[in-house]
């Protein structure tokens, strides 16, 4: 069911509707800024925050103060959204790079990350994606 364009505002839009429904996960806060270059469109700014393991944010555009920025090209960012790849993975082989709070990301917020409900909303996302 290929049917949103990777990046674009209705799939944030629907990023933002199917993570808000995750369960919650005290503890799992993160501001986190997306810079994705080699999207069809060019370079692609957007900011997914996150609170207690759900999304209260997903959109275009900057964060005036997030707590770390990711920065991948759009082949690579689609593999990690796929499941081909894990983030970890990607940043080791520097297809992902991530300043600020990376140790939170990578370390600390993983038991979370690799939670059925957080990967079942990546794929979902993936399979919805064009």
């Amino acid at each position: 069911m290929n049917d949103l364009g990777f990046l674009t505002d209705e799939w944030l839009a629907l990023l933002a509707e199917r993570g808000a429904a995750l369960p919650e996960t005290p503890g799992a806060d993160l501001v986190v800024q997306h810079e994705i270059t080699g999207a069809p469109g060019g370079k692609v700014r957007f900011v997914i925050e996150w609170r207690d393991g759900r999304v209260v944010r997903a959109e275009a555009g900057k964060a005036a103060d997030p707590d770390c920025v990711i920065q991948a090209k759009a082949s690579d960012a689609l593999r990690v959204l796929a499941g081909e790849v894990e983030p970890e993975v990607a940043w080791m082989q520097g297809r992902l790079k991530i300043d600020g709070a990376y140790r939170e990301m990578l370390i600390d917020l993983r038991p979370w990350r690799h939670s059925d409900a957080y990967k079942a909303l990546w794929t979902d996302m993936a399979e919805r994606t064009a």
